[in-house]
């Protein structure tokens, strides 16, 4: 049965998506270890499902505040961090489309990605902020982290502009936010060049990003 197909139909895991696992498990298992980040070059970090879901609510809210919309696409320009997780999963928080990218792809890469999507904002590291401010031209905002995957910017790198990760945090109260947003409408896109000869990007909605983490095995060609 393809996706097309499969819509309206009612299955075990109707209704359900990823802002409500994530609450329910803060729910039933708050004080439980979710998440244990273990940077090369830092201390290990140990998130509780309870405390990382506060985190996603407030970056969420922040998102929100700062124009993001239901539907708008948000760069995830990050290697491997914590704030990569808490960025993709804020996203679904509020019903924007996190678009996460290769940080080994090119500039002019980075410049078909952003305009290809017609991203809004975008959430990346020292290392990367300059190729990002400079190609990436028709984004709102630009925020940057402190560190590059757990380790100290280089000496002397000054990010060319950009606003603080952290300053995107914001109260949300004790509600989570929904964001109604159909199903069917897409949840994160993945660009990525490893696979193809040209810069690639896929999108997927909540019922495909399921069908497609069973299928874990699958083709990697175009969708």
């Amino acid at each position: 049965m393809s996706i097309a197909q499969a819509a309206g139909v009612v299955g075990p895991f109707a209704g359900l998506d990823v802002p409500w696992l994530l609450r329910m498990r803060a729910e039933t298992r708050r004080d439980h270890p979710f998440l244990i980040w273990a940077p090369f070059d830092a201390p290990a970090r140990i998130w509780t499902y309870g405390e990382f879901h506060e985190r996603v609510g407030a970056l969420a809210a922040g998102l929100r505040v700062r124009g993001v919309k239901p539907g708008e696409f948000v760069l995830i320009h990050l290697d491997n961090c914590i704030e990569a997780v808490l960025a993709w999963f804020a996203c679904a928080e509020l019903g924007a489309i996190a678009v996460t990218t290769n940080t080994r792809s090119a500039p002019a890469e980075m410049e078909y990605f952003a305009d290809h999507c017609g991203a809004v904002a975008a959430i990346t590291q020292p290392a990367y902020a300059e190729i990002i401010a400079t190609h990436c031209r028709s984004l709102h905002w630009l925020a940057v982290i402190s560190h590059d995957a757990g380790a100290a910017p280089a000496q002397g790198h000054v990010a060319p502009r950009g606003d603080s990760f952290e300053a995107l945090f914001a109260d949300y109260g004790p509600t989570p936010m929904r964001c109604g947003a159909p199903r069917s409408t897409p949840r994160t896109r993945i660009c990525t060049t490893a696979t193809c000869i040209r810069p690639t990007c896929r999108c997927f909605t909540p019922t495909r990003w399921r069908i497609r983490c069973w299928r874990a095995c699958g083709s990697a060609r175009p969708a």
